[in-house]
């Protein structure tokens, strides 16, 4: 349990990215092959049953300790979380003996067909071994709590340093339905198969944003235009009546997305298409936060697909019967696309609509500035006669993307968090004047500076009207411009309104909260386009 807490530390050191790799890779290293098995499924979010729960765990701790319930609540109120409430009042362990991560999940799992009093005897003594932090993750762990995830991405990358087996297999292996309880690494880091060597992914269409005047593409005769719209890029691969759902970091998804998978098996045999994962909102394309809501998902239920539908807009074709036609134009490869689709009456599926530039570059900016009149982020240039893959500047797809929306608005609310190892963290609630006071419209901690966040910790130390746990309302006087892509009509929100992916721009040190322009002002800029 040590090693694992360890890594636990680690990985809420760093939220993402290389750290988070390195951590992973230091403990796959040295852990056991049984651990490191468990480690990939929590971590994962193979989460086992819960055994006991969180108020049980805290009616046992306050019998141990003699804590007075007040006084435990309070304790609460001030650390903000139950399980590490109940680590931090417990007394030092009186023995300390080491356990691996393995062997205690196969007593939490045990003790679930125990009866309350051999439950709580075996807790009790678990904590007896435990330190603080070692029982805060355990508490979690046995109370079902257990919520740390780390992406299939920064898993895989880990382990095929560890292993050096190739991304795409250890890809599938994952995706497969596994127990951890009978999973061993042997299966896992086997050589590579020959179906699994058919069914890898293809590399991913170039795909850059255009930085030049769109003169620097030469003919505009030869090149077509598409919307960009938020989603992810994936690929298709049909083999042996199996669908093969792959996205540019090696996950494979297609357990995520059944719907698509039933349409696509209507494909020809050994063929491979390319395009983007969307999320539809009433019939149109939502924002990358939805989709990436819906590929967060473990478990893909009915009412998970009613309300975040997927669809595959189909793009490109790579291999067609067998044929690998990367090498052919483009104008030849979307000719097979569109034939797929047209035999479809589903919106499951697709295809990508392409429009000429036309005799010169005028209409790109004005394509560009209503793109968001048609649900997309900008536009995408595609020549005509571009290959998959290719280096030439024809073959490459360039982007252009809308502006963000600005907006300046203040400060309503201060929540923070802690991280055992990582420190403090906030989150703001932005909020604009409506008919009768300041109504919330949007949170969000992205973009937040080390600077920022020393201006509100004092303004929250010197200007709290109310608490509420770890919330604080401000005083509002302090003016920060949010920059977002979009926003949308919420029926659920007092503001009737939410902003898609919003972050923090800049702090307006010399404005005034009577400058900021009032919420009915964002709608009616919003009800005309903006």
């Amino acid at each position: 349990m040590r090693q694992f807490n360890e890594l636990i530390r680690q990985l809420e050191q760093h939220p993402e990215g290389d750290g988070r790799v390195r951590a992973l890779t230091t403990y796959f290293k040295s852990a056991s092959d049984k651990d490191t098995v468990w480690a990939i499924a929590l971590l994962s979010g193979k989460r086992p049953k819960q055994v006991v729960s969180i108020n049980q765990l805290s009616a046992w701790v306050i019998e141990k300790t003699g804590f007075s319930v007040w006084l435990f609540k309070e304790s609460h109120r001030q650390v903000g979380d139950l399980a590490e409430t109940i680590a931090r009042i417990l007394p030092p362990p009186d023995s300390r003996e080491e356990i691996p991560l393995a062997e205690w999940m196969r007593l939490m799992i045990s003790w679930r067909a125990s009866a309350d009093e051999e439950q709580q005897e075996s807790i009790e003594l678990a904590w007896d071994q435990l330190e603080a932090s070692e029982r805060y993750l355990f508490n979690k762990l046995v109370s079902g709590g257990f919520r740390l995830r780390v992406s299939t991405v920064d898993l895989i990358q880990a382990l095929r340093e560890v292993t050096d087996v190739p991304h795409h297999i250890l890809g599938i292996r994952l995706a497969e339905k596994w127990n951890p309880r009978t999973m061993t690494m042997t299966w896992l880091t086997e050589s590579e198969t020959l179906e699994e060597d058919r069914v890898k992914p293809l590399p991913f269409h170039p795909i850059h944003t255009l930085s030049t005047p769109c003169s620097t593409l030469g003919n505009p005769a030869d090149w077509w235009m598409e919307d960009l719209f938020e989603g992810i890029p994936i690929q298709c691969n049909y083999q042996d009546e199996t669908i093969y759902l792959w996205t540019t970091d090696h996950q494979m998804v297609t357990h995520l997305f059944p719907k698509i998978e039933a349409v696509c098996k209507q494909l020809p045999e050994e063929t491979v298409l390319e395009g983007m994962l969307l999320v539809l909102e009433n019939g149109r394309p939502g924002t990358q936060n939805q989709i990436q809501s819906r590929m967060d998902c473990q478990r893909v239920t009915r009412k998970i697909m009613e309300d975040k539908p997927a669809c595959f807009l189909v793009q490109d074709c790579l291999v067609w019967e067998g044929k690998n036609i990367q090498n052919i134009p483009f104008l030849q490869r979307l000719q097979h696309v569109e034939s797929f689709c047209s035999l479809l009456d589903t919106p499951v599926i697709r295809c990508t609509h392409v429009k000429d530039v036309g005799p010169d570059w005028t209409l790109i900016e004005e394509h560009v500035a209503t793109a968001r009149e048609r649900h997309a982020v900008g536009i995408v240039l595609k020549h005509r006669n571009g290959h998959h893959g290719g280096e030439e500047i024809t073959d490459v797809w360039w982007t252009k993307k809308v502006d963000p929306l600005i907006m300046d608005m203040v400060v309503l609310y201060v929540e923070s968090g802690h991280s055992r190892s990582s420190g403090p963290f906030y989150e703001l609630t932005f909020g604009l004047w409506d008919t009768d006071g300041f109504v919330p419209v949007t949170k969000t901690g992205i973009g937040l500076t080390d600077e920022d966040i020393d201006r509100i910790k004092h303004h929250a130390k010197e200007h709290t009207l109310e608490r509420f746990g770890p919330v604080r309302q401000v005083v509002p006087n302090l003016v920060y411009t949010i920059i977002f892509d979009g926003v949308n009509v919420s029926l659920r929100h007092k503001s009737g309104i939410t902003l898609m992916a919003p972050r923090i721009y800049a702090w307006k040190e010399a404005m005034d909260v009577a400058e900021l322009r009032p919420l009915s002002d964002l709608k009616k800029r919003f009800t005309q386009g903006f």
